[in-house]
């Protein structure tokens, strides 16, 4: 009858000293997720605006039958990441916004046959522009840059109009909070190793100085 309560005991002290460790390096666990939430903070409110729209594509030879990646069609279509980000995609949006092609920087991503296109700049009005002058070449450009010349055109589609522009990405908010909370429980284990270091320390040291009184 007396293992249970001699276990319950244990866990109760191993409990407190858990608890005694955490308040006595509390700047520990405090400092880690602090200064993880104040860099992102930072981060996010100093990132680019971006503004995007997102398209559907209809490659020539594509039976609109959903198939693997593998097919050919949709594996050409994996090429309108390094298309829109090319020279010749910014020099068609530059001239289409009127803005010096150095100011241009776009990115695009898939799924499947929609296409998402995102333009990035550090001024609001300059990323609106950007997006609304690349949805405008978009489907001229995938014929021009993606379909062979003779070929039939591809069937390319505005699904969502480039929307006002917005700073950051749509889950940066999310991921700092995520981010801060794993800095607090990193902060509460080096916490907890700081605490059972030096106590092994001083465990040895008293250890030391009993045997070399007793010598």
């Amino acid at each position: 009858m007396s293992a249970p309560a001699s276990q319950s005991d244990s866990t109760n002290y191993e409990l407190r000293d858990t608890v005694i460790a955490l308040r006595r390096y509390w700047w520990l666990v405090v400092l880690a997720p602090v200064l993880v939430g104040v860099a992102l903070t930072v981060r996010n409110l100093r990132a680019d605006y971006q503004a995007s729209f997102s398209a559907s594509v209809l490659l020539p030879g594509d039976t609109e039958i959903p198939g693997s990646a593998e097919r050919p069609e949709l594996m050409i279509l994996d090429d309108i990441g390094p298309v829109v980000g090319s020279a010749a995609f910014a020099q068609l949006v530059a001239t289409e916004a009127d803005l010096p092609m150095a100011n241009v920087h776009l990115t695009a991503s898939r799924y499947s046959r929609v296409v998402t296109v995102t333009a990035k700049s550090g001024d609001k009005q300059q990323a609106e522009a950007m997006a609304v002058a690349a949805a405008a070449v978009f489907p001229a450009a995938v014929n021009t840059f993606m379909v062979a010349e003779g070929a039939p055109k591809a069937t390319v589609m505005i699904l969502d109009a480039p929307a006002a522009a917005q700073r950051g990405d749509a889950n940066q908010w999310t991921i700092a909070l995520i981010a801060t909370a794993v800095a607090l429980a990193i902060g509460c284990f080096l916490a907890l190793v700081l605490d059972a270091l030096l106590t092994t320390m001083r465990q040895t040291d008293g250890s030391g100085s009993r045997e070399t009184s007793i010598h």
